[in-house]
């Protein structure tokens, strides 16, 4: 699978864009016979990591636009962006999103979230969930990640290749270490996987954290990539993004059925696949539970390390 395959989590908005004119509408019909719809969509900010925002927004309003007019709907869209996971939860609260688009990691941040469940996950090239990787130059002999304390580390933080942070973030903490910038002597994050792997390539940084098809495309650019670095370490498969869908306040219930419903069938759809082909993704299934697995014990593993630091902090200041 390679990284060009990886679904932004704007094809997501464009999909439901897309399908919802056969979900939701005002009992009248303009002065052109077509029905009016709303679509409240929501996003949090990293949604948006490695993707032109103007372009993206503009992506879906010509596709909405297109498919809306064929099946009789004239579709306003909104797009929210929340930059704070507070905001975004009393927005929640409230009933004021249809569709929420959003990290896996802020999900269960926010968890429980009984208003807006997880409804769909993607599927690229037959693969839902990625591992992420700790590559270091072959000709090297670091073996594990107290090996690169005061080393130059950089971390790849893109649309759906989020979670590496968080992965190496606890591995730290369960070194004892809080703040990785206080760990290493120099700490990036950068967005493209190339941004990430070459410069440990040609030895300007001592490691990465990328996602494993991130780093099989850079091999496959350059098979050297492949020859030259080594994996150091490596975490367990993580679904990064998920859709939810809010559950109550339609105007009829069969309007969230019908929705749900269309994106099952999207890949039968022509101007679905046509977006699945901009946005290059193959797939898009219901979710199941079980998904979230690694993630949430990942998750879980986080927070009961943060619990446990700030303990012995707060017991070695009472010394």
């Amino acid at each position: 699978m390679s990284a060009a395959l990886r679904f932004g989590s704007i094809c997501l908005v464009a999909i439901a864009v897309l399908m919802i004119g056969a979900a939701i509408a005002r009992p009248q019909g303009g002065d052109d016979g077509l029905v009016p719809v709303d679509l409240q969509v929501g996003f949090t900010r990293s949604s948006f990591l490695g993707v032109n925002e103007a372009d993206a927004r503009a992506a879906f309003k010509v596709f909405s636009a297109k498919v809306g007019e064929r099946r009789g709907y004239e579709i306003t869209p909104t797009i929210r962006v929340f930059n704070d996971l507070t905001e975004l939860m009393k927005e929640i609260e409230l009933g004021t999103q249809d569709l929420l688009i959003l990290e896996s990691w802020d999900y269960l941040t926010l968890s429980p979230i009984g208003k807006m469940p997880v409804e769909f996950v993607t599927v690229e090239q037959g693969v839902m969930m990625e591992d992420y990787l700790v590559l270091v130059r072959a000709d090297t002999d670091y073996s594990n990640l107290a090996d690169l304390e005061g080393r130059y580390v950089i971390v790849l933080d893109s649309t759906n290749s989020n979670i590496g942070k968080h992965w190496l973030r606890t591995e730290l903490m369960a070194l004892g270490v809080l703040d990785p910038r206080a760990f290493f002597n120099r700490f990036e994050i950068k967005e493209k996987p190339s941004q990430v792997v070459l410069p440990v390539f040609f030895g300007n940084a001592d490691a990465c954290v990328v996602d494993r098809s991130g780093f099989e495309i850079m091999a496959e650019l350059n098979p050297q990539v492949g020859t030259m670095l080594r994996v150091m370490a490596r975490s367990d498969p993580y679904l990064d993004s998920v859709a939810c869908v809010r559950r109550d306040g339609w105007d009829e219930p069969k309007h969230r059925t019908d929705l749900i419903a269309a994106l099952q069938e999207l890949t039968q759809d022509p101007a679905g696949q046509q977006i699945m082909n901009l946005f290059k993704f193959n797939d898009l299934v219901p979710f199941e539970s079980r998904h979230l697995d690694t993630v949430r014990a990942l998750h879980q593993r986080h927070d009961a390390l943060i619990k446990d630091m700030v303990s012995t902090a707060g017991d070695l200041e009472r010394q």
